[in-house]
């Protein structure tokens, strides 16, 4: 599945905006549905999902980024799998640029 603005990842997560695209992935600001709080969530692209190398690398980033604590980086706060495609989330943060 691609993510396109409106739809829900992971019973949870609605894709309001994308925010960037990457090597691996997308980002998009999203609202989560169950807490009511508005979270960046990375999306593993369409085409890596089926690539057991990819989501291995795809999953260590979330799990290595969410071991890290300062305050100047994001939380993550959630890895799902459950649907296509794999996603991990953290707080929204706003930048000034």
């Amino acid at each position: 599945m691609r993510p396109t603005s409106g739809i829900t990842l992971g019973g949870r997560f609605q894709l309001t905006s994308r925010i960037a695209i990457g090597g691996m992935g997308e980002v998009w600001r999203a609202k989560d549905q169950i807490l009511g709080r508005i979270v960046a969530i990375k999306v593993l692209k369409e085409e890596y999902t089926g690539d057991p190398g990819f989501l291995q690398r795809f999953r260590a980033e979330a799990r290595h980024t969410a071991l890290l604590n300062h305050v100047g980086i994001a939380n993550v706060f959630d890895y799902g799998e459950e649907d296509a495609p794999p996603t991990w989330s953290w707080n929204w943060c706003r930048v000034s640029r």
